[in-house]
């Protein structure tokens, strides 16, 4: 959802002051509570007719050929999804992507540079020095490999007593972590929340997986760390408070029953669901963690902001960039950066400055991005910078409505007229 009250955000109007897609698909369900539909009334989405008796692989993965962890966890994941009728080339392509995905990541910070390795919390914020958890390393990729096979043989609760349930589930996740610019709010208030799943998606790929597997043999999920900044006295403590239980709803709402890794990236017939900007289950469950998370920042005034709002006529839930930097400190050990909001703030993590060509080189060489984007009403998501041949520098902005809607790489000066061009074919008025 939205942020703080930005001067910006006084000129759009009442109908989208915190970032809620306009819902062309029929009623904007609740993250959490009884808005969600259940498995009942729509069909899990699974290939019916493919249980090949070998996994389809044409290649190797870009990290699978020259890391033996990643080699045999990836073998291992591979024959659980054949086992389960998901060896299809569809299946390979998002391994394959994940692990071009990470090369390219390390390639990018290798021609931008970096600055002095971070030791300190303090250090990893500063902008001057380098987070080492920018970018998974080979253990991270291996590790999600391995806990994704460990929860496809998982007995589960609630809807993953049904193994299909269970396979869509982790399909998902594998999918979310290949490529974060798939990762989509669809027709829900949580812009900001979809920002810090991609955080956490693209530096801890393999928490992110931990938590789906959570989720399924628990129906909860325990954050690894707490977070040790004080939004009340605004400063940063000697330890970290303790770690928290999440309990979100699980059941997948209707557009998320509709998702299929299968239809992914692919243009649908006339007449026929669109799913290009919808959200998944895998991500409707880790969006729904911040939002249980914002509620018990808030119930136990840890911070002060509001987790619901009025939106046409419907009181539903938002968040602000504080939340999720303090989920995303709870998930990952380190919150997620925001730039375009209020100085005045407590943050642990607010860089407060508009974006700039020297900033966004900043956030590269810092291992800062991704990071969330304040334009008008919405949150947006940068998620990596480059440098071009003529010296300028190119931003690779994500909507969080689907992939036709992203500003891809684009210019600095471009960023924010290109956001708020999108956001008025969105709907919105945007002054």
């Amino acid at each position: 959802m939205g942020g703080e009250r930005a001067p910006l955000d006084q000129a759009i109007t009442q109908a989208s002051t915190r970032g809620a897609r306009p819902d062309f698909r029929g009623v904007v369900n609740e993250t959490w509570g009884k808005g969600a539909a259940n498995l009942t009334g729509g069909r899990t989405e699974r290939p019916s007719a493919r249980k090949e008796t070998t996994f389809e692989k044409n290649s190797e993965g870009a990290l699978e050929s020259k890391s033996e962890p990643i080699r045999e966890a990836r073998h291992d994941l591979e024959a659980e999804l054949k086992r389960l009728g998901h060896g299809n080339p569809t299946m390979q392509n998002i391994l394959n992507k994940f692990e071009s995905g990470i090369v390219e990541a390390r390639q990018l910070s290798k021609n931008m540079g970096k600055y002095p390795t971070a030791k300190t919390m303090a250090e990893r914020l500063d902008l001057l020095h380098y987070d080492p958890d920018a970018i998974p390393d080979d253990e991270k990729i291996a590790s999600a490999y391995r806990t994704a096979a460990e929860a496809l043989r998982s007995k589960g609760v609630g809807p993953f007593a049904d193994q299909k349930n269970v396979s869509k589930f982790v399909i998902e996740g594998l999918r979310n972590i290949s490529d974060i610019t798939g990762i989509d709010q669809g027709s829900y208030t949580t812009c900001g929340p979809t920002s810090g799943e991609k955080y956490i998606a693209a530096r801890r790929p393999d928490e992110y997986m931990n938590m789906l597997r959570q989720l399924i043999q628990t129906g909860q999920y325990r954050t690894p760390h707490g977070n040790a900044f004080s939004y009340v006295e605004n400063k940063w403590l000697d330890k970290e408070d303790a770690t928290r239980t999440l309990k979100p709803n699980l059941q997948p709402g209707a557009e998320e029953q509709r998702w299929s890794y299968l239809k992914d990236g692919k243009q649908p017939q006339p007449g026929q669901f669109i799913q290009d900007g919808t959200r998944n289950w895998a991500s409707q469950a880790i969006q729904s963690l911040c939002m249980e998370n914002a509620k018990i920042c808030y119930d136990t005034k840890q911070i002060p902001d509001a987790v619901t709002t009025w939106l046409a006529g419907k009181l539903l839930p938002c968040s602000t960039f504080r939340h999720v930097e303090d989920f995303t400190a709870r998930v990952t050990g380190t919150p997620m950066s925001a730039i375009n909001q209020r100085k005045d703030l407590p943050s642990a993590a607010n860089i407060a400055r508009p974006m700039t060509d020297n900033l966004a080189k900043q956030l590269q060489w810092s291992g800062r991005y991704p990071v969330l984007d304040w334009v008008g009403p919405h949150w947006f998501t940068d998620n990596a910078a480059k440098l071009m041949p003529d010296g300028s520098v190119r931003i690779l902005q994500d909507n969080q409505w689907g992939r036709a809607a992203d500003g891809g790489w684009t210019s600095v000066q471009q960023r924010a007229s290109s956001a708020a061009d999108s956001l008025r074919r969105q709907g919105y008025t945007v002054l």
